[in-house]
């Protein structure tokens, strides 16, 4: 049987909140309702500022509803690239800042129940031994020491995988839910449009002497936003149950690769990436990938397939 929702909904009832009435005044609008938005209004109220946050629908229902919800620094093989086209400075600040971020994830998660587990994170290439070693040497570069591993628990071969230590995992709706539960939301609350401090929503204005968009993409054609020069793209999840522990996340670097991660009993597989409404990969194409490959971890993976 196929499920088409997601795992982190199962067991969950996140708090709902009020649609926003009436015409307000406040020092920072939130725009978003997913992690992102959730996390600026958490610190903002931890510093003791007034803010309010609006989201069209439910928090978390949107992208971070869909996520894989991997805690990493580790962005496929980023660092080579980042060190090549903008210098070791701008790079070593990109790896430091996203670091940081992972430790805020860790401190916050101390004392919430939302399944956090520290897990190692590999980049893998099934052809580029030299990809992954300049990615290592860029590292290197950049004052962190990473490890060249030459096989993956998988039954395929690999050139080589970049392989970053302490890495996170968590559930992120167990997560949001907990940190949002005393912060000033209004759910149900779609923005129209922006006009200098002053949002629009359907029958209502909100003034803001700042505004934050933690859309999952910019909404409003204004100068500076570029969201014409963005574009939707399409990725597939399998969850197999009672799978094996793979003890780790793995990433193909290549645009079209395989992904894999637990969740509990489950064996989270994802590929096909594609762009929105061009040619692509297909929930087809990972359930061969693991009638063909993966099945053979363990026989006992021939468990229920899940679609997250």
């Amino acid at each position: 049987m196929i499920y088409i929702k997601s795992v982190w909904l199962e067991n969950l009832n996140i708090k709902e909140f009020p649609k926003f009435e009436g015409d307000q005044k406040t020092d920072v609008l939130i725009i978003g309702g997913g992690i992102a938005g959730i996390l600026c209004a958490y610190f903002l109220n931890r510093l003791g500022v007034d803010y309010m946050l609006v989201e069209g629908q439910r928090v978390g229902m949107g992208i971070t509803k869909n996520t894989t919800a991997e805690l990493t620094f580790q962005h496929s093989l980023i660092y080579d690239k980042l060190t090549k086209k903008f210098g070791e400075i701008l790079a070593k600040q990109y790896l430091e800042a996203n670091k940081s971020a992972l430790e805020t994830y860790k401190e916050l998660c101390k004392d919430i129940k939302c399944d956090f587990e520290e897990k190692p994170a590999y980049t893998y290439s099934i052809h580029g031994k030299e990809k992954i070693e300049s990615e290592i040497k860029a590292l290197q570069k950049l004052g962190y020491n990473t490890e060249f591993i030459s096989q993956i628990p998988f039954p395929f071969k690999i050139s080589g995988a970049v392989k970053f230590q302490n890495q996170a995992q968590f559930n992120p709706l167990k997560f949001i839910s907990k940190i949002s539960e005393n912060l000033n939301i209004y759910e149900n609350t779609f923005v129209r449009d922006i006009q200098r401090n002053t949002v629009l929503t359907d029958n209502n204005k909100i003034t803001a002497k700042k505004i934050i968009v933690a859309t999952h993409f910019p909404f409003i054609n204004t100068c500076g936003l570029y969201f014409l020069k963005m574009y939707q793209g399409r990725s597939y999840v399998v969850a197999v149950e009672n799978a094996p522990n793979v003890d780790g996340m793995y990433l193909n670097e290549a645009e079209n690769g395989m992904y894999f991660r637990n969740y509990k009993d489950l064996l989270f597989i994802g590929g096909g990436d594609h762009r929105t409404g061009k040619k692509g990969g297909t929930y087809n194409e990972i359930r061969e990938f693991i009638k063909n490959i993966i099945l053979k971890l363990e026989k006992s993976i021939l468990g229920q397939l899940r679609t997250v």
